[in-house]
């Protein structure tokens, strides 16, 4: 690893969480700032994955790319999550969390089976509406 790559996960705030303050939280909001500062650390984990290229080539393969994509959308999935969450707008937070996780367990099937023929696959599955449109 890189002292760059080190210093930005090091620059991340880790949040505590301690079951005993938890237990004596007593409103949503309580819940919902600790929900917050959770996400923030979460999405600059995935901002770092996402700005991780290999050593040896110093840009993605093209499933590397696929990989890299999903970690981009779900930063930026997290990111509106953040803003509908501090705006207090429960059913666009909804909407944003349920894509997020689609794209999460989208992510962990394809590190879970990817292979040549998957990923062919999966790129043509995702511009069939493009194709289409042409």
């Amino acid at each position: 690893m890189t002292d760059s790559f080190v210093d930005n996960l090091n620059d991340i705030d880790v949040v505590a969480v301690e079951d005993d303050v938890v237990a004596k939280y007593t409103s949503e909001d309580q819940f919902n700032a600790l929900t917050v500062e959770l996400l923030k650390e979460v999405g600059s984990f995935v901002c770092v994955a996402a700005c991780i290229l290999p050593a040896d080539t110093k840009h993605w393969s093209r499933s590397q790319a696929i990989y890299g994509g999903h970690l981009v959308r779900l930063f930026k999935l997290i990111s509106a999550l953040l803003d509908q969450t501090c705006q207090n707008r429960r059913e666009t937070t909804f909407i944003m969390s349920r894509l997020a996780f689609e794209t999460i367990v989208n992510l962990a099937y394809l590190i879970e089976h990817g292979s040549p023929e998957l990923f062919e696959e999966y790129i043509r599955y995702s511009f069939r509406q493009e194709r289409r449109l042409h």
